[in-house]
């Protein structure tokens, strides 16, 4: 096994690790009557995610299939295969951004429906396109070169087609869903309670400390192009992220600790080419961009997103996009090799992608199987409703 083999297999165990940190996170945020239920979800939302992405997802991205015999799916020792275990498990992180928005209140029907959609079809065309063979964007007839002659769109760690596309997916999903029972009454916001905080904590911490590992991974096949300052850079932009979440104390410990995990996806379209001091920086704007814009959207836009995704993934990825394009400039230590307005357009394609495609697909799943579950099962909980388990306590009750 060469070097490239062994990093695509620890990016890819540690892309799913990340995974379920995010679950992980979701469990804690969610109330203790749909803990269970938000654990669960990563099971299934995993396999048929996989399943999606083995049968058409990575043939769209990279022109490769698995339809062939042993003996072709070996060939380079089956690099392939292990290139697939690594970007699939990448491609799991979507339906784990998603789901934290619509918790509580999404059918788990409607929600492996979408994530198997998006991983199979949409993502492609839009990984495609910055890693894979899609031109696009990208490439000699791509939209960057042929309509505004400018050169490609830099990604290398998943910043904007994988976080910001995901966050402004689950943005659709919440404006198709609504918010849960009761959470605005009279225009007030309603707290609820997390079921573990530390949960939430763990989980942040735990996704973001995976995407150091990560980030290097994406270098496998091409490691004449990696460089240790990708590592480093994450790391630092974490460090940037967790000096931020004390800019605003007056928001719960389990939300300021989103600004960990922003710190890092800030760093992560850059990561090889920002001086580690910019990286910093870049991870302190992201985890003060997050806490605002968290705040700015559960009281003033009254959106329910419960675990953020939107702000957190979304707004904090659109950042980590346009950072890549001013951090990696010479003139502030930065190794070039990007340019800020082809940073802008795809940054904004991929808004309107990740947007429209979260509207209609949303919609049109709300309308053919239903997306939300009914009023009655929502107040019960998912996990006597939905999954039949009761709680110590509510096994009391029901005895007495």
């Amino acid at each position: 096994m060469d070097i490239n083999m062994l990093f695509l297999l620890i990016g890819g165990i540690l892309a799913l690790i990340a995974a379920f940190g995010l679950f992980m996170k979701q469990a804690g945020t969610v109330r203790k009557k749909n803990t269970i239920t938000a654990l669960s979800l990563f099971p299934l939302s995993w396999v048929f995610s996989v399943l999606g992405y083995f049968l058409v997802g990575f043939a769209i991205s990279y022109g490769y299939h698995f339809f062939s015999s042993g003996e072709a799916l070996n060939a380079d020792q089956g690099y392939q295969s292990l290139r697939f275990f690594f970007l699939s498990s990448l491609a799991c992180l979507i339906p784990a951004i998603i789901s934290g928005s619509l918790a509580e209140r999404a059918t788990l029907k409607g929600q492996i429906i979408t994530s198997t959609i998006l991983v199979a079809l949409i993502y492609p065309l839009l990984e495609g396109t910055v890693w894979g063979n899609l031109v696009w964007l990208n490439g000699r007839t791509g939209i960057l070169k042929e309509w505004f002659n400018l050169p490609g769109f830099h990604d290398l760690g998943g910043a904007v087609i994988l976080n910001l596309f995901a966050g402004f997916v689950a943005l659709g999903g919440v404006l198709v869903l609504g918010p849960r029972l009761e959470r605005y009454i009279k225009g007030k916001v309603q707290e609820s309670t997390p079921s573990s905080p530390v949960l939430v904590g763990i989980g942040n911490w735990i996704t973001a400390l995976c995407l150091i590992g990560i980030v290097f991974a994406r270098f496998s096949g091409d490691m004449n192009k990696a460089t240790a300052l990708a590592p480093m850079n994450v790391l630092l932009g974490i460090a940037g992220g967790t000096i931020a979440q004390f800019v605003l104390l007056k928001e719960e410990w389990h939300i300021r600790q989103g600004a960990v995990l922003a710190g890092a996806i800030s760093v992560l379209g850059g990561a090889d080419a920002f001086h580690p001091l910019f990286a910093l920086v870049a991870g302190f704007i992201g985890g003060v961009i997050f806490l605002f814009a968290n705040r700015w959207t559960v009281h003033k836009l009254k959106l329910d997103d419960v675990c953020g995704a939107w702000p957190l993934h979304g707004l904090v990825g659109a950042w980590g996009g346009i950072a890549t394009g001013i951090g990696g400039y010479s003139f502030l230590g930065g190794l070039g090799g990007v340019n800020i307005l082809s940073q802008l357009i795809g940054t904004l394609i991929a808004t309107i992608l990740g947007l429209g495609f979260g509207l209609m697909l949303f919609f049109l799943v709300s309308l053919a199987t239903g997306l939300r579950i009914k009023h009655e099962a929502e107040k019960l909980g998912m996990d006597l409703s939905v999954l039949k388990i009761a709680l110590p306590e509510e096994m009391k009750k029901k005895q007495g």
